[in-house]
């Protein structure tokens, strides 16, 4: 029996943040029009975190691919894993509600080499320590049916 999840960018997250990314390439504009140094400076840094924004919501609204994928080989996260970690290979896993964020929680076994298995933006910034086995990876932007990722949990731990 071949069961798999995909989970996608919650398209409704992605176009809030295309409007809010819109609106301050307009206030950045009309930052760039003043005569004042001051506001001409803040319009370009406006326009330049307006237009990243935007690029990067655009990019990912038409990707296709999912982002993270549970499949009866393991889990895979294409921003912060580089290959598959088997379910052998975890102890442990849950989704956690921590303040505002939801995260799926791994507990992987000592001896999986956890540290060079991830990317290394999430390694840079993750505060990820040598030797720990707990990974959380943010699952609030995607569009997710937590009831159906508990289960398919259960069954595989």
């Amino acid at each position: 029996m071949n069961q798999s999840l995909s989970f996608n960018f919650s398209k409704r997250k992605l176009l809030k943040l295309i409007l809010i990314s819109t609106l301050i390439n307009v206030i950045g504009y009309f930052g760039i029009q003043s005569d004042n140094s001051f506001f001409y400076v803040v319009g370009l840094l406006n326009l330049l975190i307006g237009s990243s924004c935007f690029l990067i919501s655009v990019y990912q609204l038409l990707d296709l691919q999912p982002v993270m994928t549970l499949t009866n080989e393991g889990v895979y996260h294409k921003q912060i894993t580089k290959v598959i970690i088997p379910w052998e290979a975890i102890f442990e896993a849950e989704v956690v509600q921590h303040k505002n964020q939801v995260l799926l929680s791994l507990t992987v076994k000592r001896n999986f080499d956890l540290k060079s298995n991830l990317r290394f933006l999430f390694k840079k910034t993750a505060n990820f320590k040598q030797g720990e086995e707990k990974i959380n990876m943010n699952i609030t932007q995607l569009k997710v049916n937590r009831d159906s990722l508990t289960n398919f949990l259960i069954q595989k731990i």
